[in-house]
């Protein structure tokens, strides 16, 4: 085999694995309908804003809990999860909600 023949194979080989792989990602984004940020390595969610911070925050947020029951109301939960009902896509944490 020349070196002209290998080179014309490894160049067809090239061609085959990129049209390859265009037509997977293709097929991939028609599963994520339209939600393309996986493509662009925005692999990390963006932070989430809320949430406790610290221990101290934490005993803080049980005693004003206790003191809402003492005043005959319902506890709060803690680190309520705050998400969009349609897509699931978490938007807050709540300390107390």
């Amino acid at each position: 085999m020349s070196f002209v023949c290998l080179l014309n194979c490894l160049e067809s080989g090239k061609a085959l694995t990129y049209n390859q792989a265009t037509e997977t990602n293709r097929r991939l984004e028609s599963l994520l309908h339209g939600d393309t940020r996986w493509f662009d390595g925005a692999t990390e969610p963006d932070p989430v804003p809320g949430g406790i911070t610290s221990e101290d925050e934490e005993a803080e947020l049980e005693a004003l809990n206790e003191w809402v029951e003492t005043q005959a109301l319902p506890r709060g939960q803690i680190s309520f999860d705050y998400t969009d009902i349609n897509t699931g896509e978490q938007l807050a944490v709540f300390d107390l909600a």
